[in-house]
């Protein structure tokens, strides 16, 4: 594994949030799917999202971040390219799929959903927008 970045199982990563302090859960999978079922306290920065820019979202680069997608793809992706930003705590822990735990969703999804929207639509992310057709309609008359 790269200096910076460790990959750890499911299990060990539930262990850890017991156990630490002053950690940022970090899911990179797309709002929609964020908005669709998250792990508690975890805050969104979209894998498509980190690239070569500062991250506002994560201010201190020597503080634990346990980042996770859905299958561990994404997550994988995300570590590699946040260690390249300078982080140096950065614990890989796989997919939501292996999560057993409570799962919080977002009351907001539509709010959200309509702001991503625009935003793919004001940043010609068009690419972005191919799983609308994903989400069933009535969630999102506006569209």
């Amino acid at each position: 594994s790269s200096l910076g970045s460790r990959q750890i199982s499911m299990d060990k990563a539930v262990k850890m949030m017991k156990d630490e302090k002053n950690y940022i859960i970090l899911d990179v999978r797309r709002p929609d799917e964020y908005a669709e079922g998250h792990i508690p306290g975890a805050i969104n920065v979209p894998n498509e999202e980190i690239g070569t820019a500062e991250i506002a979202e994560l201010p201190d680069k020597s503080q634990l971040i346990l980042v996770y997608c859905r299958s561990g793809r994404r997550s994988k992706e995300a570590s590699e390219k946040l260690v390249k930003l300078g982080y140096t705590n950065i614990v890989e822990f796989g997919g939501i799929q292996d999560y057993e735990g409570e799962i919080e969703d977002s009351e907001e999804y539509e709010k959200n959903f309509e702001e991503y929207f625009d935003y793919c639509l004001l940043n010609n992310l068009s690419s972005q927008l191919q799983f609308v057709s994903n989400i069933p309609y009535y969630l999102f008359p506006a569209i």
